[in-house]
């Protein structure tokens, strides 16, 4: 299982799609989609101005002015990726070795911070020691056990960027940012809404859980909506090849001198099915876009609150929060209404037989084919249902 945990962590969140490789400087763009900077450097080359499309969902992104590097880092990957690295690196450690402190004793634990095997009466100094007091051990035998150390190693404070030997413990509301203590100390110096990260992350989790089963109610509603436009897509075109079926079967009846006006008719009643569709197909598009880009929220939304990383969630709150506001802003307002005048045709009103003696006998009479056959349609399509749907670029 915890294998199964592992791997899909690698397949799912440290791979770019562009090169199939595992990322190099990872870079996130609005959509939350992320790619190698060198992957979306040669992307956006291509586009030969200051934005491109995402070459996943397709929503414009624009440059900042110092290009693609300044697109924003995904901390959240990159942590992920670091933290897969350690656990493999750890699961290689679980071999018996004598205690590297005193150099006899079998080992019962494994210092994370110092990288030693340490056996249990060593571990009594090791705990009193005021710079190793607060480091975490693992028991020896839990090192061979993956999914255990994920879940230990997620909940450990990153080491600062700066301060090398300071772990990340503070977070600054005023710069959104995180912090060590010497950071808190000096570069938010002044600032009077710096939090520790356990106390701030409650109310996070609590607003992004709470948009997450927002989302949630939305995305059943949307996709009630795109299930309707794909009903009622299917019944207009079981409707047309009904008619199509019996225009062909009404024509087989007459002379081969009537072929071109079945032909016409033909295609009159495509044009019938396309101009009936394709609104519908339009919405269908957008309605699909929409939860393509809610679906991706709501997977690295979940992603991040299952590895319960406070850091990482502290890091992405803004960005997740921002995304599932533009999408809430341009939810679907409207949906396809079911019930609508179906199309039918009356083969009893056409007088084709008729018509078509009076024109053997009387050329001069000759009207033209579309005269001849009509296709009765009750009711005219429904524009006014799409007017208050979003275009597709809305959103993307």
């Amino acid at each position: 299982m915890a294998e199964n945990i592992i791997s899909r962590l690698r397949e799912d969140f440290v791979h770019c799609t562009i090169c199939t490789e595992p990322y190099n400087a990872p870079k996130m763009l609005p959509c939350l989609h992320s790619f190698c900077l060198p992957c979306l450097e040669r992307w956006a080359r291509n586009s030969h101005n200051r934005s491109f499309s995402c070459p996943k969902c397709r929503r414009t992104v624009y440059l900042p002015r110092n290009g693609v590097s300044g697109l924003p880092h995904n901390f959240f990957v990159v942590s992920l990726m670091e933290r897969l690295e350690e656990i493999n690196r750890l699961s290689n450690e679980h071999l018996d070795y004598n205690c590297n402190i005193c150099r006899n004793g079998n080992d019962t634990m494994f210092c994370l911070d110092c990288k030693m095997h340490i056996c249990h009466g060593c571990k009594v100094t090791h705990d009193r020691l005021t710079r190793s007091s607060n480091h975490p051990l693992i028991p020896s035998d839990k090192l061979s056990d993956e999914n255990y150390l994920q879940s230990v190693l997620s909940t450990q404070a990153p080491f600062c960027d700066i301060h090398k030997q300071e772990r990340v413990r503070y977070y600054c509301t005023q710069c959104s940012q995180l912090a060590c203590q010497v950071c808190a100390t000096v570069s938010h110096q002044g600032h009077q809404s710096i939090q520790e990260v356990e106390r701030m992350v409650i109310s996070v989790k609590t607003k992004l859980e709470n948009l997450l089963e927002e989302s949630n109610r939305d995305m059943i509603d949307a996709r009630n909506k795109l299930e309707v436009t794909k009903e009622v897509t299917e019944e207009i075109e079981s409707e047309i090849s009904q008619i199509c079926r019996k225009v062909d079967s009404r024509y087989d009846e007459i002379c081969k001198k009537l072929r071109s006006d079945k032909e016409k008719l033909t295609a009159q009643l495509r044009t019938i099915q396309e101009q009936q569709c394709s609104p519908i197909k339009d919405i269908e598009r957008n309605v699909s876009d929409w939860v393509n880009a809610m679906e991706n929220t709501q997977e690295m939304t979940l992603a991040i609150l299952q590895q319960n990383n406070a850091w990482e969630i502290l890091q992405m709150n803004m960005k997740l929060v921002a995304s599932f506001e533009r999408l809430k802003k341009y939810q679907i307002k409207e949906s396809v209404r079911r019930t609508r005048k179906k199309a039918k045709f009356y083969p009893a009103k056409l007088g084709v037989v008729d018509e078509y003696q009076r024109r053997a006998t009387n050329e001069s009479e000759r009207t033209s084919s579309q005269n001849l056959f009509k296709a009765n349609f009750i009711g005219k399509a429904r524009e006014t249902i799409f007017k208050s749907w979003f275009s597709r670029n809305d959103f993307f």
